[in-house]
């Protein structure tokens, strides 16, 4: 899960291993940016935590990866983007496997 917050937006998406993303959500997006009041503050972030973890559900997505920027920086935005991300059934990190050595 990458966020990316601006002074303007905020965009949170979610890439496979290969690199292409998978879904997303953004203030940029009108449906979601009519119903905050701004679109770069703490509700904005717990709001597209909310909304891109429906849309994980909705891509059969349950578990996920943090990304290591994102587990770094602790400000209010990103604790309440994780919060909501939690708060709605996403895991966010993958169980540990063990793995058999075969010789």
């Amino acid at each position: 899960a990458y966020l990316e917050i601006s002074n303007w937006h905020i965009n949170a998406y979610v890439c496979h291993r290969d690199g292409r993303q998978v879904v997303s959500a953004s203030t940029k997006e009108f449906p979601i940016a009519r119903h905050l009041y701004k679109t770069s503050d703490v509700a904005a972030a717990e709001n597209i935590g909310r909304v891109l973890a429906q849309r994980c559900h909705a891509a059969g997505i349950k578990r996920l990866t943090v990304d290591r920027i994102l587990t770094k920086e602790r400000s209010k935005k990103t604790v309440a983007f994780i919060t909501a991300f939690r708060r709605n059934g996403i895991t966010l990190n993958e169980p540990r496997q063990n793995y058999k050595i075969i010789q």
